[in-house]
């Protein structure tokens, strides 16, 4: 017989979760039975090991199944991939176009960066990296960037909840890290508020030829999901930072654009 190799338990078991994915309020041990065709015994023991791995969630009394946590973990990393893949091109492009409105070369003291970050574990992490001295190579960096410092860690902090922001705080206590670049906290809020009245963060918290720019990407749901981020070492004026802006929220547009494969919530 064709496919008489495979598991069946395995098969069975992929059948029960594609049929609660499509089912908006969850599947009672009967339902499941009666659409696969299945022993009581057997649904329900293939059910007792899906709940315990968390790819099923099983309701208070009256018991129906319904998609677990570990199924949205599962979708989560592939949206990451995905993601990750896709801000690759995108850094790329725009590293580019960064450099083609520059009004000169760059000298060998000065240095041009694009970066794409992301909220990780708690930390704000430094995902991919291009920059002058190897634009060829994008790295893979996975450094922790500075909590109040950092244009990327700015712009979670604009974006998440307040819980979040709380949280993120208490791991890194403002006056240990924040105060020596912002006056008070009230000054730094101030300033998380104007990053999302105007859509992108370049704080005037670094030396004159240091220039950074951080650009928010959001998936379809409108949830941050990273950021995009530039730097460049040298003196610009104001046309050539207005480019640089338009640049990077065009990229970050491109990637917010994309869609993410993640499975709703029931």
């Amino acid at each position: 017989m064709p496919h008489s190799d495979l598991v069946q338990s395995v098969l069975r078991s992929l059948s029960i979760l594609d049929l609660v994915a499509y089912s908006e309020h969850g599947l009672s041990l009967q339902d499941i039975c009666h659409l696969l065709n299945l022993k009581r015994p057997t649904a329900y023991n293939l059910l007792r090991t899906l709940v315990a791995r968390n790819y099923i969630a099983r309701t208070p009394p009256p018991v129906r199944y319904r998609l677990g946590e570990a199924v949205f973990h599962l979708a989560d990393q592939v949206a990451h991939h995905n993601l990750v893949i896709r801000a690759a091109g995108v850094l790329r492009r725009l590293y580019d176009e960064m450099v083609s409105v520059l009004p000169r070369a760059i000298k060998p003291d000065e240095e041009i960066s694009a970066v794409f970050a992301k909220s990780l574990g708690g930390e704000i992490r430094l995902l991919l990296r291009i920059r002058n001295d190897n634009p060829a190579v994008l790295v893979r960096p996975m450094s922790i960037m500075n909590p109040y410092r950092s244009t990327s860690s700015l712009i979670y902090q604009a974006y998440w909840t307040r819980e979040e922001r709380t949280a993120y705080r208490r791991s890194h206590p403002f006056e240990e890290h924040g105060a020596r670049l912002w006056k008070n906290e009230r000054e730094l809020n101030l300033y998380l508020h104007q990053i999302r009245l105007q859509g992108y963060a370049n704080p005037q918290i670094y030396p004159a030829d240091e220039y950074r720019l951080g650009v928010p990407v959001f998936d379809d749901r409108h949830v941050l999901v990273g950021v995009i981020g530039v730097g460049v070492w040298m003196r610009l004026n104001k046309l050539t930072r207005f480019r640089i802006v338009r640049i990077a929220m065009d990229a970050a547009r491109q990637l917010s654009s994309s869609p993410q494969a993640v499975p709703k919530r029931a």
